[in-house]
């Protein structure tokens, strides 16, 4: 991949990016139900590192790992989710690339319009049966802030890292419940005029 962007942003902060883009990376399909999708790249003004696989270690269970940077509000990060997201046989929303676990909307470290540096990396166990789907995954969240559009005086960079339980139960062909745990740690400091 190869290009060139040019971003504005206002805020409390404002920035701007004008700069090329490029990555390179590959795709490999170990087997028929593993996938394993590897980019490293210069995007948004920074070089980062991109993950995405699913890999079967079972009939049964499946593993997944994440990892990818990018600058993002909590809406912009939904939007993006939305538009790579799919749901599988019992209804629960996974990647479309790597039917990786999708959570659409985590407020684990809480909504802002402020526009962050966000890192994100999740790794996923997958277990499932006839009628159910155990998932469990732990996921590590950092982010920066580069601009605030509330003239906010001081935004934080939060960094946390959370686990997620989830069951979901297949009660009708049209009908599934799903019960949802999570428990982690955040830590934060005072960003724009510390």
């Amino acid at each position: 991949e190869i290009g060139y962007e040019n971003q504005e942003y206002s805020g409390t902060s404002p920035f701007s990016i004008s700069d090329a883009i490029w990555s390179v990376g590959l795709r490999l399909t170990p087997g028929p139900d593993s996938i394993v999708v590897i980019k490293y790249g210069r995007q948004n003004g920074f070089n980062s590192f991109y993950l995405n696989a699913g890999m079967a270690l079972g009939g049964r269970t499946n593993l997944f790992a994440t990892y990818r940077e990018t600058l993002a509000t909590t809406l912009t990060q939904a939007q993006d989710l939305l538009a790579t997201t799919t749901v599988d046989a019992l209804g629960n929303p996974v990647d479309s690339q790597s039917g990786a676990p999708a959570v659409l909307i985590n407020p684990f470290l809480g909504l802002s319009d402020t526009l962050y540096r966000m890192r994100i990396g999740t790794a996923s166990l997958r277990h499932h049966w006839p009628r159910d789907v155990l998932t469990l995954t732990g996921t590590w969240q950092s982010q920066d802030p580069m601009t605030s559009a509330n003239n906010a005086v001081s935004v934080a960079s939060t960094r946390g890292a959370y686990a997620t339980l989830s069951w979901g139960h297949e009660l009708s062909p049209r009908t599934t419940g799903v019960a949802t745990a999570q428990y982690g740690r955040v830590s934060g400091q005072l960003g724009f005029g510390q």
